[in-house]
């Protein structure tokens, strides 16, 4: 397995939805409330040589349950099949991202000299819970509907790992939140979110470089992030930011549906 499938396996179990399912060792994940987080891992047996018919497979399960089938793809050789074959069978691109990585060894004196002031007002909650405080302000924030809200509330308490999040507060005002995953000595940073009107005024970094440092504080030794290519201020956060360099990218295909509303099949 190539060293980007082992980054995959992190994003795979650090996916917040409420079910999934192995199918051929292609991963689907579904019902959960961001792409991420409903989509196919096909981190295994991509080269199988009844690859259509895993495909076909898939699709008949998902759109059962009225779920459009999407594929999380790797920009590597061992994908170049799998994309072919979505490519020939209706699967158009929906979006693009990049997957950034920040190792924490030898980060610890450009950490520790802001440190006070990262870490000023930043409260961290060491275990996420459905319906705990932390939800109900995040959901406020990101403006997530009552229906997403019942899902991820119900998704994040079936997650297995550590789940943590990040509040920044300003003299009794919240000024933006964050949560991110631990898995071994990886971290994954999820969303990172600020109110409307504190934004272009540098929380943002601040809640950021707050993560970086509590995570080398507790024994993390490296912090990855998927971050959308056409999001200017993430890219400017992340993309931009020395501390990280670029793993890989990614894009995600999805099936299609013709003038009529219908799917089409070959």
């Amino acid at each position: 397995m190539l060293n980007n499938e082992i980054y995959e396996e992190y994003f795979l179990n650090a996916s917040i939805s409420t079910f999934n399912i192995n199918i051929g060792g292609f991963v689907s994940k579904y019902w959960g409330i961001d792409i991420s987080s409903n989509c196919i891992f096909p981190i295994y047996e991509k080269n199988d040589p009844q690859i259509d018919k895993k495909i076909s497979e898939i699709e008949n399960f998902l759109l059962e349950k009225d779920i459009v089938p999407i594929y999380r793809i790797v920009y590597q050789d061992n994908y170049q099949k799998l994309d072919r074959v979505l490519f020939n069978k209706h699967y158009e691109k929906v979006a693009n991202n990049i997957v950034l990585a920040c190792p924490l060894q030898g980060k610890k004196n450009e950490l520790f000299k802001f440190a006070d002031f990262n870490e000023s007002g930043i409260y961290i909650d060491t275990e996420i819970t459905g319906g705990d405080g932390f939800l109900e302000d995040y959901f406020y924030l990101r403006k997530i509907s009552k229906n997403d809200q019942i899902i991820f509330n119900t998704a994040i308490d079936i997650c297995p790992l550590k789940k943590y999040s990040a509040s920044l507060l300003e003299e009794g005002h919240l000024i933006g939140q964050a949560y991110f995953i631990r898995q071994g000595d990886v971290v994954i940073i999820k969303d990172i979110v600020i109110s409307t009107k504190y934004r272009g005024l540098g929380y943002s970094s601040k809640i950021l470089y707050s993560i970086l440092t509590y995570c080398l504080k507790n024994g993390a030794e490296l912090v990855i992030a998927e971050i959308p290519t056409d999001n200017e201020n993430v890219m400017n956060l992340f993309g931009n930011n020395p501390m990280f360099f670029k793993l890989y990218d990614i894009f995600y295909r999805q099936l299609i549906k013709n003038t009529k509303g219908r799917f089409i099949f070959d």
